[in-house]
């Protein structure tokens, strides 16, 4: 969401209407050779103008079809009230139109295994704080699937330990995917098979559930040799599994991915129920009215309609069907054939081309956070959508476009999408409507809307053809590759591609920045030839894509995993951000294949292609930097954390020494053989080791006001999932520059924060290990290896070595315990970066912010003012959000308080994370959330050996394997 505000504030946003129609308006302004910027090379400029949208009002009043014969609408799937109750009044209008939606990344398969399933498309809404045992199949839940934000917080509410209920609550987190995914890297337990073979497997885990009891009512004894073949690590370990679920019947729940094939959607659905757990963990509601269609089936009829003539007016509301139709639909051609055309969008992308190309209207679309609206959530709550700003550049919303399509624009007046919302709500409203208003505006919801949960009961004869249909997999090879198609973590489908924060944002498994890759196992890489980052040609059902290979550990073999939305090549002037970024994998992707494709070969070219990474290095080296242990072992070693600390294993071997001297018979009390400021028999523990010059700030004994604060933060690395939702908020909250693709490569990137992906191969807990000191030893060509992610902001040292070595203090500590930057002071002699461990200091080596000349004013309106804008030759770093800081003060003083009430501040990090696994408060605070958390059992400094004390600490991970895959944790 921070990163909506970058596309809000993008200056490259369309700000006119445009045609070539230049007889609709005398008036019209030349915008040939500026304004909005010019598209591609064949464009012709210089019959190009700009319009205000009232003189598209105009035009469509001259145009549009009667009675709406021939008249075609084409928009995005939606679940807003407004936006259908605008529908509904378009279509009375004009009873002949006909409406299509379309979305590359949509919930087809979904509405339909439902529908067959229940009778009745349905969303599915998981309640992971109610399951001991959840199993994802293919569904990415803590990234892009389903209500990911909403699921990652419950599944996180069962992955904290505390020291009330310790380990005791722990669920299990099983993953059977083929894309290493967020939520395979956080599983307890990962499986990876080809996507093609999910169905094989989901239908042996039936077999192996009734053998226990749990019937789904179809004989799948077909699959039951995948019981004994399916092995990690020489275990089998789908009986295991099964074996599982049916002893937690009713709190478990069965994760159904949404781009699995409808069959395997129904069987697992139909299993959910089969475990009882419909109505407990897994709930089921009617689909929005909008969502509830197809469509591929949707698109596909009016490219049908478009090719037989049948079109007279074509309007796209938003979306970009030029680029992301299936490939075999040939769209662009078919809306070449039209000859009046319109496209809302907000910038002029590949199908606002082919609009203006051909004498239509590009319409400029108002951003979300420009316009009023409303929409349902996943459980259909109703929220009123309100603006933070007047639109910038007079762009319409769709709403106001399907009000203006159906009413025109009486005397010059367009529609109001205030008004519209309004007269929605209206008559829905109980009581004074006025206050039932302000009431929906200030809790941003409207109460008592949520969907009521659904009680069908599955349709028997869906489930045995749903086993029926499904064919075995064949084996994998090199001549026959399946390929994955996925949007993007950061770019979805395309519609982020000219937002410069999530093109820099590193990916969060493979840790690349302004590029997709062809990703595989090394495997897979190496039968085929290939070598890590070489432009590879991928020939799939007659269609080629040349795109970089890239190795993800715990990626499926023979499988290609193609993320979309880049691969841009429109005009570099307006696309600047995404211009010539990645490959476009859209070409291999047609109405039959969207998700999944088989029979694709993949040839090296020879040539390689620059990748940028920011995380080269994926092993720890044998280092405690993420500490971890499994359940059991915690509970036999409950200070394992702090203990790997090597000044704590020194410790031991200390003590050790010191018993094994006084047992020694030759031993003589009165002779000298103790430190000086020890006394005899006294233990040794790492504190000892560790000394200052400084005078430490201890906690007090009677905490008060009058001691101030001394800030700190913890970071809990059991529900710390690798979003990156905390680098994006720091971005946005601190007025980071980005540096681009160049300048990432060479380890100049300038996030102030980071998440640090690692990967370990050994499957034996930490704390087995010589002296208590982890042996992660992360090897990329692991083939299913355990991941572990760790958010590294600066630690705001007590013994800051960046503050010694800097020859004009320009980096000191604050009273309250921050490392502050003076930026004035700052003469970029670049020692503090150099000298600290955590590597948390960037340098501005070029003036970042105005590397393109001028800065426009909508880009500055997306700053921070509460922040500084750094110049070139300055180092900067996380502040733990100063800013804030003051600004709580201040509103504490106005309200008549000296003290800051707990909580009251949060970083941005902090107040952005999806699982609260960041907690910063006043550690000195005996009473405060940080205070408890630093004295949990689980929290240690990150090399704390080097006697930094760094106030930001970690809780220390702790996994739940099954008892019997304890040694083979993914």
């Amino acid at each position: 969401m921070q990163a909506e505000l970058m596309n809000l504030y993008d200056p490259t946003r369309s700000q006119h209407a445009f045609t070539h129609h230049v007889h609709a308006n005398e008036g019209a302004k030349d915008h040939g050779h500026g304004g909005d910027h010019g598209h591609g090379g064949d464009h012709d400029h210089d019959h190009e103008h700009a319009f205000s949208v009232a003189d598209f009002a105009k035009d469509w009043a001259a145009h549009a079809p009667k009675n709406g014969e021939g008249l075609h609408l084409l928009m995005e799937p939606t679940s807003s009230p407004s936006i259908h109750a605008a529908l509904n009044r378009f279509r009375a209008k004009n009873p002949q139109a006909v409406v299509h939606t379309w979305s590359p990344i949509h919930r087809d398969a979904e509405n339909d295994a439902t529908n067959r399933l229940f009778a009745a498309p349905c969303t599915t809404q998981y309640d992971l704080s109610a399951a001991d045992v959840v199993v994802s199949f293919e569904c990415d839940f803590m990234g892009q699937d389903g209500n990911s934000v909403r699921e990652a917080r419950d599944y996180t509410t069962r992955r904290r330990v505390t020291s009330e209920t310790g380990a005791a609550t722990l669920s299990r987190l099983y993953a059977v995917e083929s894309y290493h995914s967020l939520t395979g890297s956080n599983a307890d337990h990962r499986f990876r098979v080809r996507a093609s073979e999910i169905g094989d497997v989901v239908l042996a885990l039936a077999h192996e559930l009734e053998k226990l009891g749990t019937k789904l009512g179809v004989d799948c004894s077909a699959y039951q040799d995948l019981a004994g073949s399916l092995k990690w690590n020489g275990k089998p370990w789908l009986p295991i599994l099964a074996d599982d679920l049916h002893k937690n019947r009713g709190r478990c729940a069965l994760l159904v991915g949404p781009r699995l094939p409808v069959h395997v959607q129904v069987v697992l659905h139909a299993l959910n129920h089969a475990l009882g757990n419909h109505g407990k963990t897994v709930k089921l509601t009617k689909t929005p009215e909008g969502l509830a269609g197809s469509c591929a089936k949707s698109l596909t009829e009016l490219c049908t309609a478009l090719n037989t003539g049948k079109v007279k007016a074509l309007v796209i509301l938003g979306g970009n069907p030029v680029y992301d139709a299936p490939a075999d639909l040939g769209f662009r051609s078919a809306l070449e054939k039209i000859t009046y055309s319109v496209h809302l969008s907000q910038y002029r992308d590949e199908t606002s081309e082919v609009v203006v190309k051909g004498n239509g209207w590009h319409v400029n679309r108002a951003h979300d956070l420009e316009a009023w609206g409303d929409i349902l959530a996943h459980d259909g709550t109703a929220t009123l959508m309100q603006p933070l700003i007047a639109p910038l550049y007079h762009g319409v919303s769709v709403l106001e476009m399907i009000a203006l399509l159906t009413d025109g624009a009486p005397e010059g007046k367009l529609p109001d999408a205030y008004d519209l919302v309004r007269s929605y709500w209206k008559t829905k409203a109980t009581g004074n409507f006025e206050t039932w208003w302000a009431r929906a505006l200030h809790d941003g919801v409207v109460p008592n809307t949520a969907a009521p949960v659904l009680g069908n009961a599955p349709q028997p004869a869906a489930i045995t053809a749903a086993v029926q249909s499904n064919t075995r997999a064949k084996a994998g090879s090199r001549g026959d590759l399946e390929v994955q198609f996925r949007p993007s973590f950061n770019m979805l489908d395309g519609r982020n591609a000219n937002n410069a924060w999530l093109m820099e944002l590193p990916d969060p498994m493979t840790k690349l920045s302004w590029d997709n890759a062809a990703l595989l196992s090394l495997k897979t890489l190496r039968e085929c030839g290939l070598k890590q980052g070489e432009l590879t040609e991928f020939t799939l059902g007659g269609k080629k894509v040349i795109a970089p290979v890239w190795v993800l550990p715990g990626h499926a073999d023979y499988s290609v995993t193609m993320t979309l939305g880049y691969g841009r090549r429109l005009d570099a002037d307006h696309f600047r951000i995404s211009h010539g970024a990645g490959f476009d994998a859209y070409p291999l992707r047609t109405g039959a294949s969207q998700h999944l494709a088989t029979g694709a070969t993949a040839r090296g070219t020879g040539k390689q292609y620059k990748l940028a990474v920011t995380q080269e290095h994926g092993s720890m080296e044998g280092r405690a930097i993420v500490r971890e242990a499994t359940v059991e072992d915690y509970r036999k070693h409950p200070t394992f954390a702090p203990d790997a600390n090597p000044l704590a294993a020194a410790a031991r071997v200390h003590n050790e020494a010191h018993k094994r001297h006084h047992k020694d018979a030759a031993h003589a009390p009165d002779k000298e053989h103790h430190a000086p400021d020890k006394q005899h028999g006294h233990d040794l523990t790492a504190n000892d080791f560790m000394r200052s010059l400084w005078d430490q700030k201890d906690l007090p004994k009677e905490y008060s006001y009058k001691d101030g604060n001394q800030w700190g933060m913890v970071i809990d690395l059991n529900t710390c999932i690798g979003c990156n939702a905390c680098v994006a908020a720091c971005v946005s909250e601190n007025n980071i520059a980005m540096v681009g693709k160049d300048q990432i490569a060479v380890g100049r990137e300038m996030f102030w924060n980071r998440i640090d992906r690692y990967f370990g191969s050994e499957v034996e807990s930490n704390i087995k290990s010589a002296g208590l000191v982890p042996e992660f030893n992360a090897i990329p060509t692991a083939e299913n290896p355990r991941v572990v992610h760790q958010m590294v902001p600066c630690m705001q040292c007590e013994n800051a070595s960046c503050e010694v070595v800097c020859p004009v203090a320009a980096t000191t500590h604050s009273p309250e315990g921050l490392n502050d930057m003076a930026y004035n002071r700052c003469i970029g002699t670049r020692y503090c970066g150099n000298n600290c461990p955590y590597k948390v200091r960037h340098f501005n080596y070029l003036d970042f912010h105005g590397l393109n000349g001028p800065v426009p004013e909508t880009v500055k309106m997306a700053r921070n003012p509460d922040v500084t804008i750094r110049s070139r030759g300055v180092m900067e770093k996380c502040t733990y959000c100063v800013q804030r800081i003051n600004r709580s003060k201040i509103e504490a003083k106005l309200d008549g308080r000296r003290e800051l009430r707990d909580g009251e501040v949060q970083t941005a990090c902090e107040q952005s994370c999806p699982t609260q696994a960041i907690t910063f408060g006043n550690t000195i605070d005996p009473t405060s959330r940080v205070a408890k958390l630093k004295r949990s059992n689980l929290n240690y400094g990150l090399l704390a050996e080097l006697n930094m004390r760094p106030r930001t600490t970690y809780l220390a991970k702790i996994r739940n394997p099954h008892p019997k895959l304890a040694g083979n944790a993914s």
